[in-house]
Parts: structure tokens; sequence; C-alpha cells
């Protein structure tokens, strides 16, 4: 009977487990390639270096300057479409006519996330012949998603500074893990094959 039990739940979690493997793999490459980039990047904005410091501090500043700026850019464009008073103190800062500042800093490019989430759809399991456009179309959309982000918080900058850091750290950021999240969701549940890889 004490045998029966325990193959009974041998069976139930090989179950669970083959059911959510999925989930797990997500899980997994998520915190693995979050924790290798923690300790992989370092950044320091005001020599403005970025270094991969397992290489012994490589310099790969220029990528991530470029990024950074171009994003700056669109949001500034952005906010004069939208006719919102703004001038730039320094190629990255926002002023506003109270005086109200934001300096958008290179860890909120969203090179991270975009990372992120390659690592997320190349582990996953499906075919690589989605896989070679669903990349650059969620890379896309994080990009679009830290645009609009950025957007939100520096207009909360604009009258509302001291709700900056309860929205930056505790509204947008997971907002922007659960869009990778929802991207995964359609690519697990309606893209990963196709008829031709069957």
């Amino acid at each position: 009977m004490k045998a029966l039990k325990n193959s009974n739940l041998k069976v139930n979690f090989l179950h669970f487990a083959n059911q959510y493997q999925d989930v797990f793999r997500f899980l997994i490459v998520l915190f693995v390639c979050h924790f290798f980039w923690k300790y992989s990047i370092s950044f320091n904005d005001d020599l403005r270096i970025t270094e991969l410091t397992w290489l012994g501090f490589v310099d790969i500043s220029a990528p991530f300057s470029y990024v950074t700026q171009k994003t700056v850019d669109i949001v500034r464009g952005i906010f004069g479409l939208l006719g919102v008073e703004v001038e730039m103190s320094t190629p990255r800062q926002f002023l506003f006519p109270n005086g109200n500042t934001v300096t958008v800093v290179w860890a909120c490019n969203g090179l991270k996330q975009m990372f992120l989430f390659v690592c997320i759809i190349l582990f996953a399991r499906g075919g690589w012949k989605q896989k070679v456009w669903f990349i650059p179309l969620g890379v896309f959309v994080c990009f679009l998603f830290n645009i609009v982000r950025l957007v939100f918080l520096i207009w909360i900058v604009k009258d509302y500074y001291q709700m900056f850091d309860f929205y930056h750290e505790y509204v947008t950021k997971y907002l922007f893990y659960i869009a990778m999240f929802l991207l995964w969701v359609w690519w697990n549940e309606k893209l990963k094959f196709s008829p031709f890889d069957k």
C-alpha cells in the first residue's frame, strides 16, 4: 500500500513537471540571464563607461550610449508632439520649467529587458523559423514599451516628483516584466510550432 502511494506521488509529480515544463524553463532562463547580466555588466554613469566585468573590464560603452541617446531623443520628440514644455540641461537630462529634472541613465535604456527576452525565446521550445521573426518583433515591442515607460515616468516628474521612485521601482519595472511574460505566453500558446515543424 505504501509503495503504491509513493508510486502515485511520483507519477503525479512527473505529470505536473511535464505539464509546466515550459513555465519552469521560462523562470530558469529569466533568473539565470538576469544574474548573468547583473554580475557581468558594470555601469558607471559618471565616467560614461559600461564594462563586461568577466572579460577583465572590457569597455562596451558605445552601443549602450547610442541606444540610450536615441531613446532620449525619441522621448523628447514625443514630448514635443504632445506640446509639453521641456528642455535638455544635459544630453540625457530633462528639465521642466518648474525646475524638476530627471536623467535617463544607461540602465534605463531597455537593453537588459531586450537581452532577457532574446534569451527566453532562444531557449524556449519551438521552431527556428518562428524564432527568426518573433525575436526581432519582441525586441521592437520591448523598445516601444520602454519608450512609453520613460514618457510616463518623465511626465510624473513634471508635476508629481515625489511619486517618481514609487512608479519607477514598483510599477513600471514590473509592468515591463509582465509585458515580456505576455510575449512569451503568446509565443508558447500560439506560435512556437508551425505546421512545417511537426
